[in-house]
């Protein structure tokens, strides 16, 4: 259960402190142990604050009303749902059904999501999962290290499987074992191609026929070196196995953006809370429609989701109102920003082995938005050998 679920479950109040050393007030809970959060002083004399039914007992007992004035403005939680249950057997008897209603729908799985696959067939991966008793609707398997045992057995393309639950949810995530690149043979026939487009700068020859020189303009398939060499002596066609260093110079183009201004979300310490029903196509919330805040944050904590009979999901909602501010960034900053996002694209699409030659930025503001254009030249081998069939 979330940090959300158990504070709302716990049951607190909001009381209005008026008197005289307020801060003296405050000392005295700090010192006695009683939690006090979200203070709010409204003048010199009155504060606001959210305080537990238990440090409220306590604050009674010692008799602080006698100093000063305590009002108790509201309650939160679910103290008086408790109360509630006391008073009426019928409804203690049904939160008991419910809460095994509850523990038993949590064996069951609602759902399962598989991340990560990309050659592996999803549905017969789904079909392997039915075939050890994972299904939507059974119960959760307890041993998942035998389930993992299982896959690793049926599919050898498995680099690693992960399962794990969240809630109801079944989630897998899968990372498969990357092909090794193909080895040609020295004795099979083969060209060299560019894999990019670029501007050739220097061919080094070893074996084969070059068919491009510097300064040429090349795109991603040519050949640069063929396999396919006349005999000077016979003028027979010969068909070898190429070898060479294709260098080219590469242009990447791309844009990115920056903000002058920084949003700073601040949580103000007003908090409102809501439920939220969803069963099959009906979806009700509550909690939101007389909202006051301009600015709030929405945290959803799951307190019942099932998928038998029917999906039902039963949430605890949230909202904590925000106090947004702008914050005017420094040049350092931004420039700070702007290489590290540059740096970060050169090393997710430029190879560690690549010579930058050149980096060219232009600048654009618009309001509140820099957009930098940005194209950077850089220096790389482009060969790699494909086999070719031989024509007789």
């Amino acid at each position: 259960m979330s940090v959300l679920s158990r504070n709302f479950f716990k049951g607190s109040y909001k009381i209005r402190v008026e008197g005289l050393r307020l801060n003296q007030f405050l000392s005295e809970c700090l010192k006695n142990g009683i939690e006090v959060t979200q203070i709010k002083n409204k003048n010199d004399f009155t504060l606001e604050c959210m305080i537990s039914e238990k440090s409220y007992n306590e604050i009674i007992k010692k008799k602080y009303g006698n100093r000063y004035r305590i009002t108790r403005l509201k309650s939160t939680g679910f103290s008086k749902f408790k109360k509630k249950a006391r008073q009426k057997k019928g409804f203690a008897a049904g939160l008991l059904i419910f809460l095994y209603l509850l523990y038993y729908q949590s064996l069951f799985i609602t759902e399962i999501e598989i991340k990560g696959i990309e050659t592996i067939n999803e549905d017969e991966f789904r079909t392997a999962l039915m075939e050890f008793g994972v299904a939507e609707g059974n119960k959760k398997v307890e041993d998942i290290e035998a389930l993992k045992e299982y896959f690793y057995l049926k599919y050898d393309e498995l680099a690693w499987i992960g399962i794990q639950y969240t809630g109801n949810k079944m989630i897998i995530d899968i990372a498969e074992k990357s092909e090794a690149p193909e080895i040609i043979s020295y004795d099979i026939p083969c060209d060299i191609v560019a894999k990019k487009t670029g501007y050739i700068e220097k061919v080094i020859t070893k074996y084969g026929r070059p068919v491009v020189q510097a300064g040429e303009f090349v795109k991603e398939g040519d050949i640069l070196i063929s396999g396919i060499v006349p005999d000077e002596e016979t003028e027979e066609i010969k068909y070898i196995h190429s070898l060479g260093e294709v260098y080219a110079k590469i242009i990447y183009r791309f844009n990115i953006t920056e903000e002058k201004k920084e949003i700073i979300k601040n949580e103000t310490g007003e908090k409102s809370y809501g439920l939220r029903l969803k069963a099959g196509t009906i979806d009700i919330e509550t909690g939101h429609q007389n909202i006051e805040y301009k600015n709030y944050i929405r945290q959803d904590s799951n307190i019942f989701d099932v998928m038998i009979p029917f999906p039902i999901k039963v949430s605890l909602i949230e909202l904590s109102e925000l106090d947004i501010s702008y914050r005017q960034k420094e040049q350092n900053e931004m420039e700070n920003s702007i290489s590290k996002k540059i740096s970060e694209y050169i090393k997710k699409n430029i190879p560690e082995d690549a010579e930058i030659l050149n980096k060219d930025l232009m600048y654009d503001e618009e309001r509140n938005i820099i957009k930098i254009s940005v194209i950077i030249e850089s220096l790389e081998e482009i060969g790699c050998e494909v086999k070719m069939i031989p024509i007789y």
